[in-house]
């Protein structure tokens, strides 16, 4: 590429920057926090993206970006060698706030939620699992923080860390403090976090009596 077509080029370099890193954020974030699924999902738009400028990726990058294997296995490099800034990307969550967002008003926000956060923050290998639907009854809880353990119905039943997110904890006589006074199973969605292939914790929101 001659300096005579830079200024055709650059217009479509900020076009082609807006439409590809909203997206390769969310792979990296989705892969630092073994998110399978935010991953895939990810890898699939970059893939219709560089479909979509395919004349660009063959002359700017030989067409690798046209390459899934190529862009992922990219992707696991980006992840590795960030792994340290992706440690401390989420550094509010939890704390400050319930989640933040990165490139908010772009094509792909991706949001960083406290299951996400403490899976990137991890120094082991940790991941996020779908949001599921259980029964749970809770056996003990911190009003402040969310944190506390439950016993879990089913066949992934028994004593089980636990973080409530949901907003409602904060609401006198809510649906949490009624089944620890009482008790009481409570179905609630679930979104899990597991370490080395093991459930380590339950963030649970949106409960409802039984």
């Amino acid at each position: 590429m001659n300096s005579s077509q830079l200024p055709l080029y650059a217009p479509l370099l900020v076009e082609v920057a807006e439409n590809f890193l909203p997206w390769i954020w969310s792979a990296v974030v989705g892969r630092g926090s073994g998110d399978a699924k935010l991953t895939e999902k990810a890898l699939d738009m970059l893939d219709r993206q560089a479909e979509r400028y395919d004349v660009f990726a063959h002359e700017v990058h030989a067409g690798h970006m046209r390459d899934k294997a190529w862009m992922q296995d990219h992707i696991s490099t980006l992840t590795q060698v960030n792994r340290a800034a992706l440690r401390d990307l989420p550094a509010p969550v939890g704390h400050s706030c319930n989640d933040q967002v990165i490139y908010k008003d772009s094509i792909a926000p991706t949001i960083i939620d406290e299951p996400v956060a403490q899976a990137l923050r991890s120094k082991g290998e940790m991941e996020v699992a779908d949001e599921m639907e259980a029964t749970v009854t809770i056996r003990s809880l911190n009003l402040d923080t969310g944190a506390g353990s439950a016993d879990w119905e089913g066949e992934k039943g028994g004593r089980i860390s636990i973080k409530v997110t949901d907003p409602a904890l904060a609401m006198p006589r809510n649906v949490y403090s009624g089944s620890l006074d009482g008790q009481i199973p409570i179905a609630v969605t679930a979104k899990p976090v597991l370490k080395d292939g093991e459930i380590s914790r339950l963030y649970v929101s949106d409960a409802r009596a039984k």
